[in-house]
């Protein structure tokens, strides 16, 4: 909740605009406020549950969180961001969609190489195709 008050409390310094013409701190205002209320409805259902739970003899809130998921998966999108320019946007993209996947998806590896296939292809489609982004493809030294 706090990331998400912190994020609208500083786009405001960007300037909201108007509704007819927003501003450049627009967006960013209403991803925090959304971030902050369905934070705050996690807290809530969080809390609702913990309620509801008998506190003898069960296991710790922790028994459930796989730790292995919650690493695996921002040190995979922090490579990602590390990796892209060296490395180019479709080995980056592949390997990350593929770990998504794979580990937090828990998919069969054959379900998630399609997967990891289709998403690329429909990227590659949407925004280097129709939208004409830039993005380095391939690696520095094939250029």
């Amino acid at each position: 909740m706090a990331l998400g008050l912190a994020v609208s409390v500083h786009s405001c310094r960007l300037g909201l605009g108007q509704l007819s013409r927003p501003d450049a701190g627009t967006l960013p205002f209403g991803l925090g406020i959304i971030l902050a209320v369905c934070a705050a409805a996690l807290f809530i259902r969080s809390g609702k549950t913990l309620l509801r739970r008998p506190r003898v003899g069960t296991a710790s809130v922790w028994a459930e969180v796989n730790f292995t998921k919650v690493t695996i998966i921002p040190v995979g999108l922090l490579l990602y961001i590390f990796l892209l320019e060296p490395l180019g946007f479709l080995a980056c993209a592949f390997v990350v969609q593929l770990l998504l996947f794979k580990v937090a998806g828990g998919q069969k590896w054959l379900i998630s190489v399609l997967q990891t296939v289709v998403t690329l292809v429909f990227v590659y489609v949407v925004f280097f195709l129709c939208l004409g982004v830039y993005v380095r493809l391939l690696p520095t030294w094939v250029y």
